[in-house]
């Protein structure tokens, strides 16, 4: 999908369209090891197979410290999707942080029929 080697992109099936959630360099994000973070999400051209940039948005940002360079997502229930990542203590100035594990909650403005057990609600 995308030309990034540098981390894990992972798609978001929904009834309304297919998203791509991946990172990317030409983010401001030069000074994040393997450009790792922030985290996009953009919907995807299913014909075209492509990310449609006019759609991209951050749904994990960069807080100084770089993500880790395998994130998960999960479909809670047909209304919300989560996207979990922890932080990586770079550079070495910082290694003495605490690394945190984020979380991030997409909340569907209409459900996601694709949703196993989603039928009949």
């Amino acid at each position: 999908m995308l030309g990034s080697c540098n981390a894990q992109q992972h798609c978001v099936a929904h009834s309304d369209a297919l998203y791509l959630i991946y990172t990317r360099r030409g983010a401001n994000n030069d000074h994040v090891f393997r450009h790792r973070a922030p985290l996009f999400i953009a919907r995807v051209d299913e014909d075209r197979l492509c990310v449609l940039r006019d759609t991209e948005q951050i749904v994990m940002p960069e807080t100084g410290l770089d993500l880790a360079g395998g994130f998960g997502v999960l479909d809670v229930n047909a209304d919300e999707t989560w996207i979990v990542s922890s932080e990586m203590a770079f550079p070495k100035s910082r290694q003495d942080e605490p690394n945190r594990v984020l979380l991030a909650k997409i909340r569907w403005t209409q459900r996601n029929e694709l949703f196993i057990g989603s039928a009949g609600r």
